[in-house]
């Protein structure tokens, strides 16, 4: 089943990754492929949401190196979810390349030891913060011109379009939301959110007969 909850979050627009991890008994060293899809296509049972997959990361090797391999395939997957290092996935046209993804990501990475954190002390922000534009602007001057650029404007719906047709807008609405209407009635079911509903009641009620007791004791109960 796919995490529905997590999919509603999403653009339409996402693209997944599928991260592979592969110890075998068969090979003696480590190999990583990355593979990136013309277009994207929906691998069913890949991913966690419904999504189609653009990217394939396969990492195979000995099985005494599978800590090592899940790492690494948990380092891909974080790189995978940053703007600018995804955008040389996309351009990217051989594996210098993605070595070069890899390596900006770890120059734009603050890395603090876990041994090193005192969960008490609060660790004051970096002094100077790069945004996603002058993370931007230090791409190589080759890969300038090659990004496409990703509109992030909230707000702002691709059905949102001028149609002749009356209610068109309203219809599109009902289409696309019709899988989740189930959902709606059925994830307020949980004891989480019958627990939190009865909380808020009783709060309110309860500041409603207290302001009513004061009121009727100042008032002689003519109120």
């Amino acid at each position: 089943d796919y995490n529905i909850k997590l999919q509603r979050k999403l653009s339409r627009k996402t693209e997944g990754a599928s991260i592979l991890i592969c110890p075998v008994d068969f090979v003696r060293e480590s190999s990583i492929v990355f593979l990136r899809l013309e277009n994207a296509i929906e691998l069913l049972g890949m991913l966690e949401i419904k999504l189609y997959s653009r990217f394939i990361v396969l990492l195979m090797g000995p099985e005494e190196n599978e800590k090592q391999l899940l790492q690494v395939g948990r380092t891909m997957a974080t790189i995978l979810t940053d703007d600018i290092c995804r955008e040389f996935a996309y351009t990217s046209k051989d594996s210098q390349g993605i070595l070069d993804m890899m390596d900006r990501f770890m120059q734009d990475t603050y890395v603090l030891p876990p041994s090193e954190w005192d969960p008490t002390i609060r660790i004051e922000p970096p002094s100077q913060y790069m945004s996603k534009e002058q993370r931007q602007a230090q791409v190589p001057a080759e890969k300038v011109g090659q990004f496409e650029e990703i509109d992030l404007t909230p707000h702002t719906d691709p059905n949102l379009i001028e149609s002749k047709r009356p209610f068109y807008g309203l219809f599109v609405d009902i289409k696309n939301k019709l899988p989740f209407y189930a959902s709606d009635f059925t994830d307020c079911a949980s004891l989480q959110c019958i627990a939190a509903t009865l909380y808020l009641y009783l709060v309110c009620l309860c500041s409603v007969v207290a302001f009513g007791g004061m009121l009727g004791t100042a008032t002689n109960n003519y109120m």
